[in-house]
């Protein structure tokens, strides 16, 4: 998160031994908004004031910011990573008990996505790497959590690319079951098309489960309707590029009221440098 530690370190290194943790937050805010001027941002910081703050100690850390484009969740491992002989236990450690970030109305991988929550706890960072570099090393963290939410509109770019030949889609999510209502073409006529699942997951894919298809409202056997929904599964896989400093195991998927519930655990991928990357404005 270079966008958020050019602000971190622009607020603690840059103060004297008496600095507090708001004191931080509010020159951390300050910076980000101006860098993002459209976007809706919120800094806070807790912890010991003066030492602690300088030596990148804090008892909880949040950032919100709103309005935003990223092409993934807004983390990468660093081409200077550590390397299996390293040994960043000899080096200052700085330390935050809560880290989170929450994003939200975002863009996020061409999805209109309400809310990302990433939430770090126990975080242990090189402070050196960080001061010098603006690389987050991540040392270590406990029990973590990813949690997504998206609305019923932002998944209908998906099943459009993923669904051969249907058109005018409308996704509606209801009572654990998801649907996509529009037409296709047979015979040379407009037909309508209704295909219904329940959302599922394995490691760190979304999957579409006991899936059904109906063409004016005659059910399509599997064989036929295979070329048009068989690429529905993976639905969306976290970290597909292996990017991400830990893996996303999902933990549960809810779809109701029109909304999309994705929560997963978070595991630390041994010790790696991070680098955070800088998103763009949502127009």
């Amino acid at each position: 998160m270079e966008w958020i530690l050019a602000a971190l370190l622009g607020g603690f290194l840059t103060f004297n031994a008496v600095v507090t943790p708001d004191a931080v937050a509010k020159k951390a805010q300050s910076a980000l908004q101006k860098k993002y001027p459209n976007a809706t941002v919120h800094v806070s910081m807790e912890g010991k004031k003066g030492k602690a703050v300088l030596n990148g100690k804090f008892r909880k850390v949040r950032l919100e910011l709103k309005n935003l484009a990223v092409d993934d969740l807004p983390l990468a491992q660093a081409s200077s990573a550590s390397g299996p002989n390293s040994q960043p236990d000899s080096k200052p450690i700085g330390e935050v008990k809560e880290f989170e970030v929450q994003l939200q109305d975002v863009i996020w991988d061409k999805m209109l996505v309400s809310q990302i929550d990433l939430s770090l706890h126990d975080l242990r960072y090189d402070l050196n790497a960080l001061k010098d570099d603006a690389n987050l090393n991540i040392v270590s963290f406990g029990p973590s959590t990813l949690k997504v939410r998206m609305g019923a509109k932002a998944l209908t770019p998906m099943f459009t690319a993923k669904m051969e030949g249907v058109q005018d889609l409308v996704v509606t999510m209801q009572g654990g079951t998801i649907s996509a209502i529009g037409k296709r073409q047979v015979l040379g006529f407009p037909a309508p098309f209704q295909f219904t699942a329940t959302p599922g997951f394995s490691g760190n894919e979304l999957l579409f489960e006991n899936q059904k298809l109906t063409i004016s409202g005659i059910p399509v056997p599997e064989v036929v309707a295979k070329p048009i929904i068989g690429k529905i599964n993976p639905v969306y896989t976290f970290d597909k590029t292996g990017k991400w400093p830990f893996f996303p195991s999902i933990t549960k998927v809810v779809a109701d009221n029109d909304e999309l519930a994705i929560e997963a655990d978070l595991t630390h991928k041994n010790r790696e440098a991070v680098k955070l990357e800088t998103p763009s404005r949502a127009n």
